[in-house]
């Protein structure tokens, strides 16, 4: 992206956004000012207006196929800002607070992650074989051998259709 302007009374504001892969320096600005914030940008990006910016792999689950959803270990995680986030993601998923990451995010729900997508791990109860779903048919084999998973965690994934 690159910026210019002579006027000080709009800027562009980036909150909660992955700009990585077009260019070595993602964020040029030639004049003006620019609000970047809880972004992971490619080359990094410090200048005025930047708060909790990252510059890392986001971990893509397969990106070569436009799949931009987060995997697990990306620092991405847990690390965006709630503040004029909305409560569901791109694809209308929940926000969801990973226990395995430290929330290193702001706002009021410091665990939204940072892109388009919420990250969420696989599903523990799509049994096999995996189907991507927890269904009617995952509910039969936890009845005949819930193999230790309990109850609550098993209702919590019945009905997702976003196992990988």
């Amino acid at each position: 992206m690159r910026y210019y302007s002579s006027s000080s009374a709009t800027r562009p504001e980036l909150i909660n956004t992955i700009l990585r892969g077009d260019s070595p320096e993602e964020i040029t600005v030639i004049s003006g000012a620019i609000l970047v914030e809880y972004c992971n940008i490619q080359g990094g990006y410090t200048g005025p207006g930047s708060t909790g910016n990252i510059d890392g792999e986001p971990l893509f689950r397969d990106p070569v196929n436009n799949d931009f959803h987060l995997t697990s270990g990306s620092s991405r995680i847990d690390a965006a800002t709630s503040l004029y986030a909305p409560p569901v993601d791109y694809d209308g998923t929940a926000r969801w607070d990973d226990p395995d990451t430290q929330n290193t995010g702001a706002g009021d729900y410091s665990y939204y992650d940072i892109g388009a997508f919420e990250y969420y791990p696989a599903c523990h109860c799509d049994f096999p074989p995996v189907d991507g779903d927890v269904d009617g048919a995952d509910l039969a084999d936890y009845i005949s051998d819930s193999a230790g998973i309990s109850l609550d965690d098993f209702a919590a994934e019945f009905g997702r259709i976003d196992c990988f």
